[in-house]
C-alpha cells in the first residue's frame, strides 16, 4: 500500500524532524557512505538544471554544489515543511518537457500511488541526454528492527507490522525505470548497522508513528509501543550492541541520446 499524500506532506514530513531521526541511525553504518554524495557523482555528470524530486531537508544540494557549483538545482517536494523551491507532485511534474538535464528521487517513489506515472513524468521532464536516479533500499533492509518492532507491538497487543514501503519500490524494482527509459543500471551499497545507543534505533521506531500508530489496539497508545520496544532494545544493548544489516543504493536511468 502507498503512503497517503497528506500523511507525507503533513506528518512524516510536515518538517524535517522525523527525516533527521531516520537519518541518524545511519550516522552508525559500516563501511559509512554519503548515498547524496554517491548520487551527486552520477548527475555532476549531466548538464543543467537538475530537479530534486522529494528534496527533504536539502542535503542533494550541499553535495552537489561541492562538485559541481555551476549546476542549477531545483527542490520540489509535496511538503512545505521540507526543503523544496516549488511545491509539487511527481505524479503531476511542475517541470516543462525537455526542461532538465537530470531529475533526482531520493527515497521517495515508494510513496507515491502511481509509480509509472511517475516515473514517466520523470522522463518526459528530461532532456534527450538526460539522466534519471532513483534510490532506494533492498526491501530486506533492517530485518532485526522491524521484526524487534513487530514483537514490541504483539507486547501491548498490536501489529503486525505491515509490508515495508521499499516492498513497492525497493532496488529489486529497476523494470519500472527501463521501461520509460530503456537504458537502466544499478548501483548497490551493503551495510551493516553496529549502534550501541539507545536514542537513535527508538527514534528510527519513533519516526514511523504516522504510519504504524493504527497497529495499535484501542486501549494503547503510542508510547505503550514504544516502552515495549525500548524495553527489547535494552536487553540487546545489554549484551553490548544492536546489529542489523540492509543495502541501499541507485537506479540509474538515461534516455537514448538522438542520431543526428
Amino acid at each position: 500500500m502507498h503512503t497517503d499524500r497528506q500523511l507525507v506532506a503533513d506528518e512524516y514530513y510536515g518538517t524535517t524532524r522525523i527525516l533527521r531521526a531516520r537519518q541518524r541511525l545511519f550516522d552508525f553504518q559500516r563501511p559509512r557512505f554519503d548515498l547524496h554524495d554517491d548520487v551527486a557523482s552520477v548527475v555532476a555528470t549531466a548538464p543543467g538544471p537538475v530537479i530534486d524530486v522529494g528534496c527533504g531537508n536539502g542535503l542533494l544540494r550541499a553535495r552537489l554544489a561541492a562538485r559541481r557549483p555551476d549546476l542549477d538545482l531545483f527542490g520540489v517536494d509535496v511538503s512545505t515543511g521540507m526543503a523544496p523551491d516549488v511545491v509539487g507532485d511527481v505524479q503531476a511534474f511542475p517541470v516543462a518537457d525537455g526542461a532538465a538535464g537530470a531529475v533526482v528521487a531520493m527515497h521517495m517513489l515508494y510513496h507515491v500511488p502511481d509509480i509509472v506515472t511517475a516515473v514517466r513524468e520523470m522522463a518526459r521532464a528530461l532532456r534527450p541526454d538526460g539522466i534519471a536516479v532513483a534510490t532506494t533500499n533492498d526491501s530486506s533492509s533492517l530485518t532485526e528492527l522491524y521484526t524487534l518492532a513487530d514483537h514490541a507491538f504483539a507486547d501491548v497487543g498490536g501489529g503486525p507490522v505491515p509490508p515495508r514501503p521499499d516492498a513497492r519500490f525497493g532496488l529489486h524494482h529497476a523494470r519500472l525505470l527501463a521501461a520509460a527509459f530503456g537504458e537502466v543500471a544499478v548501483r548497490r551499497r551493503a551495510y551493516t548497522v553496529v549502534c550501541d545507543e539507545l536514542e537513535p534505533l527508538l527514534g528510527y521506531l519513533d519516526s514511523l508513528r504516522p504510519a504504524w500508530r493504527h497497529l495499535l489496539p484501542a486501549d494503547a497508545v503510542w508510547e505503550d509501543f514504544l516502552t515495549a520496544a525500548e524495553g527489547r532494545l535494552r536487553a540487546v544493548l545489554a549484551g553490548g550492541h544492536f546489529t542489523d544489516h540492509g543495502e541501499a543504493g541507485m537506479i540509474i536511468g538515461r534516455l537514448p541520446r538522438r542520431a543526428g
